[in-house]
Parts: C-alpha cells; structure tokens; sequence
C-alpha cells in the first residue's frame, strides 16, 4: 500500500513519533511524508530533508492553511501524485481536511496526542484511531477502530549507566516539557514543578523545553 503520513517535520518530538511509524511501516509499504507548512520545517536537514519528503506550502493565516497550515490544492495533489491509499495524521487539529479527504474515499487514521472534552467526539470520522497509553485508549475505546499500541523506550539510549557509579549527593528528576514555561499545564508541568517545592534534601529537577535544558 501508499501510506501518506501527515505530519510535523522537524526536531520535535511528534516528528520522532511518526518518523518512528514510516520507518516500521516502510519495511512492507511505500510511505510518504506530508510535512505541514505553518509550523518550523527542516529542508536542507540530511536528517528530515528526505526523498519522500514533500514540504507543505508556507501560507499565511487560517483562512488559507487551516489550523494546521495544509493548502488543500497541494494536499490533494501530493495524494494524488503519490497514489495515497491511507493517511495519517499526527496531531491534526484541522479536522475539515480530514473531513474532506474521508468523503473522497480515502482510509483515514490519528495518533491520539492531544484532545479535550468538547473534541473527543470529533475523532469518529477517522477509520482508525491509534492510542499509546491506556489512558487514551479509555477515552476512545467507543471508536469502531480504536488500536492499543504502547509507545515503547529505546533501551540503547534509556538504560543505567553501568560505567560510572551512582552518586548520592543528590537526586535528579528529569521532566519532559516540550513546549511551554514552568506554569504551563501541558504535560503536568505547572503541577509537578509545585510538587517538587515539597521535596526534601538536596534534589535537581531538569526540565527540558524544546532545545532548551533548564535547571530548577
């Protein structure tokens, strides 16, 4: 099959996430990468600048791009031009695209990452749903098509370091923030960083923000 991933593109971690999906997928399909425009793109990266790459249009305002930033002419022509039978989307918050390509008869999927109450419903007009925690799953198991697939660790980066003893002189907590200051809710920041104020003896929270590594 043609799988067409709709994605951002660049050294964030939702990339990781569907760089990690064309490379297990591309083993039995050909797989395709629509990098939405309106968000940082990485052409000219050797690392994400890839022959199967297409590069959404850069456009300015919703009006045009939709939330997301996706032209639906060059949209539709990358489907097209590449014989997409599926698509999916990661964090795509512009479900009228959605929407529009699922009436023209195409195979529809979402990686759930982020929704609210008033948004959870909206997910019914994808065919499938892929879900990474058990948390997700529970919020969604009511789709026809909802797929528990635990998001696992890379046990050649996070393993014990065995080369150099442990040391006592403090604890190290690691946080990951993504985007957003200590008082963002995203990801139990604005809670964890209240929770840490409690801790007691000598302790380091790291909290890394995009590219940034902060030490509280």
């Amino acid at each position: 099959m043609n799988i067409g991933i709709v994605t951002t593109w660049f050294e964030r971690g939702a990339a990781y996430v569907s760089r990690a999906y064309m490379e297990i997928l591309a083993r039995k399909h050909n797989v395709f990468i629509y990098a939405r425009a309106g968000e940082m793109q990485a052409k000219g990266n050797p690392i994400w600048d890839l022959p199967n790459v297409t590069w959404g249009l850069r456009l300015d305002g919703p009006f045009l791009g939709g939330t997301n930033g996706i032209s639906r002419f060059h949209f539709y022509k990358w489907l097209k031009d590449n014989c997409i039978n599926i698509v999916f989307f990661n964090e795509q918050q512009d479900i009228s695209i959605v929407k529009e390509i699922s009436g023209l008869g195409f195979t529809t999927g979402s990686y759930i990452d982020f929704y609210t109450n008033a948004t959870v419903s909206d997910f019914c007009i994808y065919d499938f749903l892929i879900c990474n925690t058990k948390r997700h799953y529970s919020v969604f198991k009511w789709h026809r098509n909802c797929l528990f697939l635990q998001w696992g660790a890379n046990i050649d980066i996070f393993k014990p370091e065995t080369s150099r003893p442990l040391s006592m002189d403090h604890i190290i907590f690691f946080h990951n923030a993504g985007m957003g200051n200590t008082s963002s809710i995203r990801k139990g920041t604005d809670l964890l960083v209240q929770a840490f104020q409690h801790v007691s003896g000598k302790a380091k929270l790291f909290r890394i923000c995009l590219a940034m590594c902060i030490s509280d």
